[in-house]
């Protein structure tokens, strides 16, 4: 009979030591490693999280002290932005995800900045709207451009990964001729007021000498977003202007560092500005909007800024026939300052929506502030000028039509329907 195998326990844990050991050994690594992982990780989602409260603060700061269309944009639009930061903030402080700095760019627009819609051009720039705008600024001369490009020169990494929103080409096909009656009535689509002028130039003047004699001429600015005035000026307003005209407004700021900066850095061109008191604040407005007194009192300094047009008489050649301007509320920046300033000509009439609004205006030329938060290094777009038209309404609630849309019928219907009725101004 063969005898029981008798089992070395002792030989079998030592063996088992030897295997078990080294896993335990290195499940106590990996833990060690992942907990000093994880807490680094969560001090710093913690400072990021700082960080970017941190920047918010600065920004509604820089907002109370530096913009001056706050209360217009609860008038317009029912926002408190004030208040409604402060909501973002306590969001942004109590959210359970953690917070990163591409995450807030996002939310800052989406939630917070784009609630102004388009007033004063408060945004966070994307990275193809920095890269257009530097391109831009570059061509210029003088302290002011110069402090753009040092601006919009150095972005933040995370900028990188942020071609979006703003493409350089804009729309391929920036101007748009047609016929719509043979011998009386042509059409012009204007996209935006930064094309090749050069080019364009030759095909719209061909094709407005083409259609000089024609009674009606359409042109359509909706949903332009500006450029340069002068753009508009040289492409098609040596058509319209007779005789030279000049626009002024009254231009207000607040004395914010930011604002403070923005026009020291102009230099010798810094707008003539001067403190002023409540009974002068009172000559810049009519009865119909005394309300905009409140605001003005929030201001600390004062000037004018004349806008003039005056085509050279050897080529002013103004259209004979009745001229029509289509507008929109998507119409901003630039756009918005030629449909008020060629209304106020008497030479066009508007029909369309109000406008958008969304322009400040300097001495030296029309631009914007802009600002970087410290942390993060967005940066953010304002504009630090409070505007108002020769009876005393601000820029930004828009040029008004002089005939609004039909019920059912968009800008360009709502024309031809007034040249078929045939009564209208």
């Amino acid at each position: 009979m063969l005898e029981p195998v008798k089992t070395d326990y002792k030989a079998v844990a030592k063996s088992a030591i030897k295997v078990i050991a080294p896993l335990v050994v290195l499940i106590l690594i990996v833990g060690t490693l992942f907990f000093i992982q994880s807490q680094l990780e969560r001090r710093e989602g913690a400072r990021i999280r700082a960080a970017v409260l941190y920047d918010l603060d600065y920004l509604l700061t820089a907002l109370e002290q530096n913009l001056p269309t706050l209360d217009i944009i609860y008038r317009r639009h029912g926002v408190d932005m004030l208040a409604l930061g402060q909501e973002f903030r306590a969001e942004l402080e109590e959210r359970e995800s953690d917070v990163y700095y591409l995450g807030f760019w996002r939310d800052l627009r989406r939630d917070f900045l784009w609630r102004a819609n388009g007033i004063s051009h408060l945004d966070a720039l994307t990275e193809g709207m920095r890269q257009w705008l530097l391109s831009y600024y570059m061509w210029g001369r003088g302290p002011t451009f110069q402090r753009y490009v040092e601006i919009l020169s150095i972005p933040p990494a995370f900028y990188e990964d942020m071609l979006i929103g703003f493409p350089n080409d804009h729309i391929e096909r920036n101007i748009v001729f047609d016929i719509i009656e043979r011998g009386s009535i042509a059409y012009v689509r204007v996209h935006h007021f930064a094309g090749n002028l050069e080019r364009e130039m030759v095909q719209t003047h061909r094709f407005l000498s083409e259609v000089h004699d024609y009674r009606h001429l359409i042109i359509d600015l909706r949903s332009n977003t500006g450029g340069r005035p002068r753009y508009f000026h040289d492409l098609i307003g040596y058509w319209i202007i007779r005789e030279p005209h000049t626009m002024y407004i009254n231009n207000f700021y607040m004395a914010g560092r930011q604002n403070i900066e923005f026009m020291n850095s102009m230099g010798t061109m810094r707008p003539q500005s001067t403190s002023f008191t409540l009974e002068d604040a009172m000559g810049f407005v009519t009865d119909e909007y005394i309300h905009i007194l409140e605001d003005i009192m929030r201001m600390d300094y004062h000037y004018v800024y004349r806008h003039m047009f005056s085509p050279p008489p050897m080529l002013s050649i103004p259209f004979s026939g009745k001229i029509w301007m289509l507008v929109d509320e998507n119409m901003f920046s630039a756009a918005q300052l030629v449909s008020s300033f060629y209304k106020e000509t008497g030479y066009v009439t508007l029909v369309g929506d109000t406008t958008g609004g969304g322009l400040a205006f300097c001495n030296m030329s029309i631009f914007s502030n802009y600002l970087t938060l410290p942390n993060t290094g967005i940066i953010v777009r304002y504009d630090a000028i409070l505007s108002l038209d020769s009876r005393g309404r601000p820029i930004e609630y828009g040029t008004e039509p002089h005939y609004f849309n039909r019920p059912g019928m968009d800008a360009l219907e709502t024309v031809l329907a007034l040249i078929e009725e045939g009564w209208y101004r």
